[in-house]
């Protein structure tokens, strides 16, 4: 088994300031052209999966992940890639008084990404992880209630200010409804 790792080198801010990193540091350039998508037949349309977990989980988590697509899927030619992102106050943040890592990977359209990402959201799950609203995730109501500490809050706003449910589609009925 094998797997491919790519680390980013911490720069000093004075380098990044003008584009330019020092000679020893490699390369400095938009993300796109140092980590092109990986050649795979047809299309590559993103069905990405993006969780968060709590900032002092992230490694473990990161961990688990790599040990299942190590063990169930080891021809995912999708990195995961992992960003921190610091604690902010809104109510249905995924970083709600939280610093987290984010733990985001994708899966190819031809491929049977369904099974690939629930699988992924599975071994997260005991990470506390809170999704991306727009990516990808495996949470009902109840699971949602309990990863956001103020989804009671936000819901009795969302009540009061639409009570007859017009902002709510056939995709959020079930989460907010």
């Amino acid at each position: 088994d094998w797997s491919r790792v790519k680390l980013y080198d911490e720069l000093p801010a004075a380098s990044l300031a003008d584009g330019t990193a020092p000679p020893e540091k490699g390369r400095l350039d938009r993300p796109y052209r140092i980590y092109p998508d990986p050649d795979l037949q047809g299309e590559i349309v993103m069905r990405e999966l993006e969780y968060m977990v709590p900032f002092e989980r992230g490694k473990e988590a990161f961990l688990a992940l790599r040990d299942l697509i190590l063990a169930n899927y080891p021809d995912n030619k999708y990195p995961i890639e992992i960003r921190s992102v610091a604690a902010d106050s809104a109510y249905l943040s995924p970083f709600y008084q939280r610093d987290s890592i984010s733990v985001s990977i994708c899966g190819h359209k031809y491929l049977d990404y369904r099974e690939f990402l629930a699988d992924v959201a599975r071994t997260l799950d005991p990470f506390d992880p809170r999704p991306h609203w727009g990516k990808i995730f495996h949470m009902d109501k109840q699971r949602l209630q309990a990863a956001f500490p103020e989804y009671g809050r936000f819901s009795s706003i969302r009540e009061r200010m639409d009570p007859s449910g017009s902002f709510l589609g056939p995709y959020l009925s079930p989460l907010f409804g």
